[in-house]
């Protein structure tokens, strides 16, 4: 009944505040929170919590997105400056790092993500980690190495 009611208003204003392209994944994630959260949804501002909701969505799509930006351009040591002309070339450049971190153990991919994608310090690493910041740093350091070696065998591999 919500669903069929409020889907025009959710639509319409995940069509204001993001892309159309976006637009079915906002509506979907909003919808999939309203069942979870079923019980918390007040009865007399069902469309105002759900719009609410759609914001939360978009404003957590877009965190996410630059977190993901910042990964990448934290990672580019390995290759250079992250500058590509083509859109195909950079796609093919996050599948490679995508594919260089695939390659590794648990514990290098947990570090690299840790100060790659939540701007962790070196002793924000070590508290985390439960290590000493010594101990952290050489783990950061050798996960390093392991993925530029990784992804430098890819590439080797391509070429021959």
């Amino acid at each position: 009944m919500m669903y069929r009611e409020q889907y025009p208003a959710v639509r319409a204003y995940a069509a204001a505040l993001t892309a159309a392209s976006d637009v079915d994944d906002v509506v979907a994630e909003t919808f999939a929170v309203a069942w979870r959260r079923c019980a918390d949804i007040p009865t007399d501002w069902v469309r105002g919590w759900l719009l609410g909701t759609v914001r939360n969505v978009v404003r957590n799509g877009r965190r996410s997105m630059v977190r993901a930006d910042r990964f990448v351009d934290r990672l580019s040591w390995l290759r250079g400056p992250f500058v590509v002309d083509d859109l195909a070339d950079a796609v093919v450049d996050i599948d490679e790092l995508r594919a260089g971190l695939g390659s590794l153990s648990n514990s290098d991919q947990e570090v690299l993500v840790l100060v790659a994608w939540f701007d962790l310090t070196p002793e924000s690493l070590a508290v985390a980690l439960g290590v000493s910041k010594n101990a952290s740093a050489v783990r950061l350091h050798r996960a390093r190495i392991r993925l530029r070696d990784s992804m430098n065998n890819a590439t080797d591999e391509e070429v021959a």
